[in-house]
């Protein structure tokens, strides 16, 4: 787990206003140990000389940084994961100031493209009015990127504003969920939706990828995450890619990351629409960098409504398919059921988990799952469209209509109350049968005392005709 804890220490970088442009502090973030690295305690920043590639173009491109007062970190990311982590983690703690702030992190190991890649990205999410309505703390941020003169690397510069509280609301608070307790409501999820049908490959709560040829099966990882400011779920969620990545699957197979804070049910429809644009954005830099080919992501929610899901039409990574796309699917599969609109949206009950969560799986166990037949081409309306999965899904849509709303409504409302599920309900009437039979059969046992009187000893005792037992008084 030292791994993981990587991205916090670069909170620690509160006063680095003076050094020697050949000694940048720096952090390591990646997936193989270095014997570079100096470790004591939780800490491994450090600080050495600049390498011999860049020690000629880092002093210019930050100088006028280093006049300015701005604090500089230089990252030793050298993939994508590190290069997530790394960003992720220093906008969170940007966000999370409530002062002016700027920082420079020098990525001397990346190509220039990739951080300019990044800088001009977010740029351009800032300026979709659709995801920044929910998603207010990005509007504090500014990002610039600046390359370096050498054949790799780049400054990137992130500038956050003072905090409005008339422009900028707080994030929601974190609620009072107990770990255990969140945990505990998923896990009823997963053995009621998953295990009992969604699907075919997992066969209990604690052990994923079974019935996958090729593949070993291994342990479900249930994390769990108090964050709801959107850079600050990101910073999670790849910091459990960077565990999940550098984990055997024997040792860990898949991540199931709870989110309890991030829109719970109590938000409404409003809450809908913050977690559909945080988990927007999740899919959108998994993508962005092609990291896609390595992670698969499925997205929960309390709410959850594939027809408030952009795009409504189209596929949207980590999402149900578009519900107008089930009656096709049913139809490109030879039946000729017809599922009505009612019926159709009991499907978002398979992604209705008593809180937000993510799913991280593991790319390969998906392709050896499903392999290219998966993907087919099938008509919808008068166009052609690609879908992948359609026999799950469309198996899952009619569990879901067979199970019926009144009862699937039931057993979230039971989770999301933290009841424990099926599963703890399951427990507590067997244990309150338990102690009714013990109840009954003491009431039955003290029917059946007689009192007797000894001469022998001179005084009374009580002998249980069924059970054979003699005591005195």
């Amino acid at each position: 787990m030292t791994l993981l804890k990587t991205a916090l220490l670069l909170l620690l970088l509160k006063s680095l206003q003076s050094f020697s442009p050949w000694a940048i502090p720096r952090c390591r973030i990646g997936l193989k140990p270095n014997p570079d690295i100096t470790a004591t305690g939780q800490s491994i920043l450090f600080s050495t000389p600049i390498k011999a590639t860049t020690a000629n173009s880092i002093p210019e491109a930050i100088q006028p940084l280093q006049q300015r007062g701005v604090n500089i970190l230089g990252v030793e990311a050298n993939e994508v994961i590190g290069f997530q982590c790394a960003f992720w983690s220093l906008l969170e703690s940007s966000i999370s100031n409530p002062s002016a702030s700027e920082v420079a992190v020098v990525f001397e190991q990346l190509p220039s493209s990739a951080v300019e890649a990044l800088a001009n990205d977010f740029k351009s999410l800032q300026g979709q009015k659709r995801l920044m309505d929910h998603l207010p703390e990005f509007g504090r941020v500014k990002l610039s990127a600046t390359p370096l003169t050498c054949p790799v690397g780049a400054v990137l510069l992130i500038t956050s504003e003072k905090e409005n509280p008339l422009t900028t609301p707080p994030p929601p608070p974190s609620p009072t969920i107990p770990e255990s307790q969140c945990v505990s409501s998923l896990k009823s999820f997963v053995s009621r939706i998953v295990v009992r049908g969604a699907c075919p490959y997992t066969d209990s709560t604690s052990i994923a990828a079974t019935s996958i040829p090729g593949v070993t099966p291994g342990p479900v990882g249930y994390r769990y995450s108090s964050e709801s400011n959107a850079a600050g779920v990101m910073k999670v969620f790849w910091e459990n890619c960077l565990e999940l990545y550098s984990t055997p699957e024997s040792s860990l197979s898949t991540i199931l990351l709870s989110l309890p804070s991030v829109a719970p049910w109590e938000d409404g429809p409003t809450g809908h629409s913050r977690f559909a644009s945080i988990v927007e954005v999740v899919s959108r830099y998994l993508c962005f960098f092609k990291a896609d080919s390595t992670f698969g992501l499925v997205h929960f929610h309390p709410r959850y409504d594939r027809d408030k899901i952009h795009p409504t039409d189209k596929p949207s990574y980590g999402n149900l398919p578009p519900q107008d796309w089930i009656n096709p699917m049913i139809k490109h599969l030879g039946g000729d059921e017809v599922l009505e609109e009612e019926e159709r949206a009991l499907a978002n009950y398979q992604r209705r988990a008593p809180y937000t969560m993510i799913n991280i799986l593991r790319a390969s166990q998906l392709d050896a799952a499903t392999g290219g037949k998966s993907i087919v081409k099938m008509k919808v309306g008068e166009d052609e469209v690609e879908a992948s999965g359609i026999n799950t899904y469309v198996r899952n849509a009619r569990k879901m209509r067979d199970i019926g709303e009144t009862e699937l409504a039931r057993a979230l409302k039971v989770e999301i109350a933290g009841e424990g599920g099926e599963q703890q309900q399951e427990q507590q009437q067997q244990q309150q049968q338990q102690q009714q039979q013990q109840q009954q059969t003491t009431e039955e046992s003290a029917e059946q005392w007689t009192r007797y009187y000894s001469e022998e000893h001179s005084r009374h005792y009580l002998h249980n005709e069924k059970t054979g037992e003699t005591r005195w008084e």
